[in-house]
């Protein structure tokens, strides 16, 4: 980890406003938009803390997201993360896919809430530009 990972310029909470699982298709939707004025060279991570189930069924604008694990955790809570600058549009839609028995039943009770920490952890961090010399420089 280098330190601009472990100290995020930015960093936006996607815990709230989840569209609950429903009894058909078990999946969690929040749309959120692309960080405005993002400065050039600057990348967006998507980090979430889940179960490695639930962090192979995450999608972005409907796309799979490939993750980085970075650590996990005795409950098996996985915190992955992955730079999603070039697939953001300006409008986005994150899904992930839970069988949650009576948290979804619970859940779905409401139209639009927090996603439970049971399930998943979610924010995006906003980090400044590699220098020229670092491995995860794109020069």
């Amino acid at each position: 980890m280098v330190a601009s990972d472990r100290n995020p310029g930015h960093r936006i909470s996607l815990q709230g406003a989840w569209e609950p699982s429903g009894a058909a298709t078990h999946a969690w939707a929040r749309s959120f938009g692309r960080p405005v004025d993002l400065p050039a060279g600057e990348r967006v991570e998507l980090v979430i803390v889940a179960p490695w189930l639930i962090l192979e069924s995450v999608t972005l604008n409907g796309q799979s997201v490939s993750w980085r694990r970075e650590s996990a955790d005795a409950a098996e809570m996985i915190l992955a993360r992955q730079d999603v600058t070039a697939e953001l549009a300006a409008r986005n839609e994150l899904r992930l896919h839970a069988d949650l028995g009576e948290v979804e039943a619970e859940a779905t009770s409401r139209r639009r809430g927090p996603l439970p920490d049971t399930v998943a952890r979610v924010w995006l961090e906003i980090h400044g530009a590699f220098p020229a010399d670092h491995p995860g420089s794109q020069a």
